[in-house]
């Protein structure tokens, strides 16, 4: 409760730590209630109000800036349109301790999208981040649209201290836009998988006969593979859950044809399914054939394995602390993936282009400055330089050479000689790193071990 007489000029009574504290959690509690933004505080409107009514209140100081201070950062920036048709671009900063802070949130609706107003606006954030925030601005990263590109890179002539990088999980996001773009066939069976799933949706009797072949099902199974699966509907706007909706479909196909063989293999007078209108059954007809088309099981599959390795890669990429060094890895990890996927993939399969097409742009298309991400990967003390083929380029005095180059980005001036001295020692795991060997294998198999713990309870809580 507030102090009685509290705001009347008659009764002025100074607040205790017990009031404030009181007083601060209920602004905290109106903040997460009504979505605030954490500045509000601070407005002068509210200070106005404070000091007319609530005189004896101390202002709440929004602490964000207090707690970057010191820190080195990297700006984000994104644009999006609302279903208001307004066109907003939004500022965001990660700290060092990994903490993400919303700068401002910009309205573009009547301005021309081009590279020169965002790098007007990019510098104007970088500006106030590092006077009024006192954070040591240290990277930018955009989507990879063509003008974010283009303003990124004028930013990154500008300033060649910054570490200026493409958004990966946009870029991934692209990839698949890409791989839809150049399979017909690829997006008919989406297309057709989409129509099942919506229909097997709308159908609460068809989703019970489902459950319970299910349930008949499992009488035969141990008791930890005992799972009843749903169908899921996909999110119209978020690809990942097309690919999980596709995915669960592929699960349910031994329990899709028990249905569809028990309906079709039944008098015309005993059918459950094939109901309703003219119009009712021949959906109802249309999608039981499907089901029990090979063809349509086939290509769904060949989505499966084409989306699995990029589904993976925009799980890691959304993190909100994803690393450089992770950025070459994955692209790594695509390339070999895809590989293995295009040496299985039968020469005359309608798919194998899509694979090669793939590998051509992968290298190429998707990392806007190699040099960073390469140097991540060498810092890494778990990497080093194993996943590198043996290139002169690579040797020590290749190495070097780039480290060499990222200084003189960053810093402006040659490296000390030292430098050279401790690279040659981190590479060779002796002085100080002599111990790095063990320890990166011991925390190997933590990290396995923890993976597979998870795994396995996954598996036997049977959440689906």
């Amino acid at each position: 409760m507030l102090p009685l007489g509290l705001g009347s000029p008659a009764l002025p009574q100074p607040w205790t730590d017990a009031d404030r504290a009181h007083f601060g959690a209920w602004l905290a509690w109106i903040t997460a209630s009504c979505g605030f933004p954490f500045s509000w505080v601070e407005d002068p409107e509210w200070l106005g109000f404070l000091q007319e009514f609530l005189p004896t209140a101390e202002p709440i100081k929004c602490q964000t800036k207090n707690h970057s201070r010191g820190l080195e950062g990297t700006i984000q920036c994104d644009g999006w349109s609302g279903i208001n048709f307004y066109h907003f671009i939004a500022f965001m900063l990660t700290t060092s301790k990994c903490e993400v802070y919303t700068i401002c949130v910009h309205d573009a609706s009547a301005e021309q999208k081009t590279a020169d107003n965002l790098y007007k606006l990019l510098v104007d954030v970088i500006t106030e981040v590092e006077k009024s925030w006192e954070v040591d601005v240290v990277a930018v990263t955009s989507d990879a649209s063509g003008e974010s590109h283009k303003a990124c890179r004028m930013l990154h002539e500008q300033f060649p201290k910054f570490v200026v990088i493409d958004c990966q999980a946009h870029q991934v996001n692209l990839i698949v836009g890409d791989v839809m773009k150049h399979s017909n066939t690829f997006t008919k069976c989406a297309e057709q998988a989409t129509d099942l799933i919506s229909w097997l949706r709308s159908k609460t009797f068809v989703l019970g006969i489902l459950r319970d072949i299910q349930v008949a099902m499992n009488a035969t199974k141990p008791i930890a593979e005992r799972h009843v699966l749903t169908v899921i509907c996909a999110v119209l706007t978020r690809w990942m859950s097309h690919f999980l909706a596709m995915r669960r479909l592929m699960e349910l196909r031994a329990t899709l044809t028990i249905m569809a063989d028990q309906e079709l293999d039944c008098p015309e007078a005993q059918w459950q399914i094939i109901t309703g209108d003219t119009r009712s059954k021949k959906k109802a007809e249309r999608m039981l054939k499907l089901i029990k088309n090979p063809i349509f099981w086939y290509q769904n599959e060949m989505n499966q394995k084409l989306l699995e390795p990029l589904a993976f890669a925009s799980t890691i990429t959304q993190l909100a602390h994803f690393r450089v060094d992770q950025s070459l890895l994955l692209m790594g990890f695509l390339y070999a993936e895809y590989s293995k996927l295009l040496k299985a993939t039968p020469a005359d399969s309608s798919d194998i282009h899509l694979c090669s097409w793939f590998l051509g742009s992968l290298p190429l298309g998707h990392l806007s400055d190699q040099d960073i991400y390469i140097a991540a990967v060498i810092l890494n003390p778990v990497y080093k330089m194993a996943p590198f083929a043996k290139i002169s380029q690579l040797n020590l005095a290749g190495v070097f050479a780039l480290m060499r180059k990222l200084w003189m980005c960053f810093f402006g001036s040659l490296p000390p000689h030292e430098i050279f001295m401790e690279l040659q020692v981190y590479l060779n795991n002796k002085g100080a790193y002599a111990n790095f060997a063990p320890w990166v294998e011991n925390v190997q198999r933590e990290a396995e071990k923890k993976v597979s713990t998870v795994t396995t309870c996954y598996e036997h809580t049977g959440t689906n």
